[in-house]
Order: C-alpha cells, then structure tokens, then sequence
C-alpha cells in the first residue's frame, strides 16, 4: 500500500506541531514566572536604588513580556495543526483526576473579595494620607471633590463590574467541567487567573482614579505613595503566573 505525498503533508506536520505547541506552552509560562518575579521585584524595589539594577529588572520584565506574546502567538498557531482535539481531550480525560467542585471557586471568590477590601483600603485611605502629608482624610477628599477631581459613580461601578466577574467564577466553572479538557490544573488556573483579572480592572479603575485625582489636585505624581501597594501588586502578579502556568501546561506534563 503506497501513500500520497498529499497524505504525507497532512500527516507529518502534526507531531512537529504537538512538539512546538509544548515548547511554546513552556516559554509562555517562564516569561510568565520572569514577569512576575522582576515586576514584583521593581513594585518592592526602595526608591534610591540603584540605576543599573533598576535598568536589569526593567529589561528582565520587558523581554519577558515580549517573549510571552510571542509564545502565546505560537501556541495559538501551532493548535492550528495539531492532532485531532478529540482524541487528546478523551486521553486527557483518563489522564486527570476529576475537578474540584464548588468549593474551589468559591475559595478564589473569598480571596478576591479580600483582595479588594485590602486595595480599596489602600486606594481611598492609606495611600491618600501617603500622598498629601499634613490633610486629614476628610480634607483630602473635600480638596478633590473641589477640584472635581473624585466621582463615587465612578468607584462604585468598577467596584460592581469588579464583584459581578468574582461571583461569575463558581458558574463558569461548572459550566467548563463539561469539558473534557478540563482538568484540575485547568481548574486552578482558571480561577486564579480571574482573580488576577478582577484585581487589575481595580487597579485600573479604582488606582488610576485616585492617582490622578491626588495627583492633579495636591500636584505630586500618579504613583503609589504608600507602601501598602506592594502587598496587592505581588498578589496580583502571583496570582496571574499561577492562571497562565494553569490554563497552559502541557496536558501529559507530569
């Protein structure tokens, strides 16, 4: 029995893309765990530190990132010619033990509400004081709302869209158990994933708000003022490595 070179060039590139796909999915998690680990390292850094180890852990999150995209890009292109889905979502099956339930989410859904509580109590208290020494909290805030520099409708909303995607976490899971592929690795990063996405929209609408606000109104920077920021920030970033190294690992990775 002969095979036509037509059969060939169907079949020969999907173990070269299975290959690639892995190492792809591994590069993606090491940029992940680079990223982290130097932005964590530069959110906690003193601020007379020294230039040019401030300069390494820039380009050390910098390359990371691009290396990341990269990777996620190849990752995305080689499941194009990879085998069929089916039969690895079957194998994979068997492989893995059956999900969490409830309980699992429901555990990153406490977390990311703590999450919040501690960042709301840094962006709208310790970090104001922070940054406009000498006011008490009342005036800081009389100052901004003088300047029209402070809307509550704004922090209530990205407050809302912040708890709606938390709660969201205990239905999607149960929705993606009945995936095959779905396994408990997945499971986890998963939710810490959506965690670490709730944590950034605050960080966005809550500490730009604010940053800005103090900012134009007390005419100091946008950034954090108090150290209180750190703790969140590596959360954040902890919490976002721990997704991607989840919802990527290779399946038979062992």
């Amino acid at each position: 029995m002969t095979v036509s070179p037509e059969h060939l060039q169907r079949v020969q590139p999907r173990p070269v893309a299975n290959a690639l796909n892995v190492v792809f999915r591994w590069l993606l998690i090491g940029s992940a765990a680079v990223f982290a680990l130097a932005t964590s390292v530069a959110i906690a850094l003193p601020h007379p530190a020294s230039i040019q180890f401030a300069s390494l852990i820039n380009w050390a999150a910098g390359l990371s990132f691009l290396a990341g995209a990269a990777a996620l890009l190849g990752v995305g292109l080689t499941e194009i010619f990879r085998g069929s889905p089916a039969t690895e979502a079957r194998t994979s099956k068997l492989q893995v033990k059956p999900t969490p339930g409830v309980r699992l989410p429901l555990a990153f859904c406490v977390l990311g509400l703590l999450l919040a509580i501690y960042y709301g109590l840094h962006a709208f208290w310790w970090n104001p004081l922070a940054a406009a020494p000498g006011y008490t909290l009342s005036e800081i805030y009389s100052l901004l709302r003088e300047a029209n520099q402070f809307s509550l409708a704004v922090v209530i909303v990205w407050g809302l869209i912040v708890v709606l995607l938390v709660a969201a976490l205990p239905n999607v899971h149960e929705w993606l158990r009945g995936m095959a592929s779905y396994s408990t690795k997945r499971a986890i990063g998963f939710c810490s994933l959506a965690v670490a996405i709730a944590c950034f929209l605050l960080f966005v609408g809550w500490g730009w708000h604010m940053g800005m606000g103090l900012a134009d109104t007390f005419m100091t920077t946008g950034g954090e003022h108090s150290p209180t920021a750190v703790p969140f920030g590596v959360a954040t970033l902890v919490l976002g490595a721990l997704g991607i190294y989840g919802l990527f690992v290779p399946v038979r990775a062992r």
